[in-house]
């Protein structure tokens, strides 16, 4: 998500892609406190990128993890559980 592209929205109006551009900078901040870890944001900005880029920009960096962050929303208020 990111750009146009607000992903889920919660009851107060927060939005997925301002949560998860949140937790993706904070944990950067800590993999980069790390010694010997070097943390590549695919995206730091609000900006749409699509995930087949997102992969490509990871293999150019020559990552050797990919972390995709998600915070999915279900219009069953009774849903319950993670994917």
């Amino acid at each position: 998500h990111g750009g146009q592209d607000p992903g889920a929205m919660g009851p107060t109006g927060k939005r997925e892609k301002d949560v998860t551009l949140a937790v993706g900078r904070e944990l950067a901040r800590q993999i980069n406190a790390t010694p010997g870890m070097k943390a590549y944001l695919t995206r730091d900005t609000d900006v749409f990128i699509p995930l087949p880029m997102r992969a490509q920009k990871a293999r150019a960096a020559k990552a050797d993890i990919f972390i995709s962050i998600h915070a999915d929303a279900a219009e069953n208020r009774s849903a319950t559980g993670s994917s």
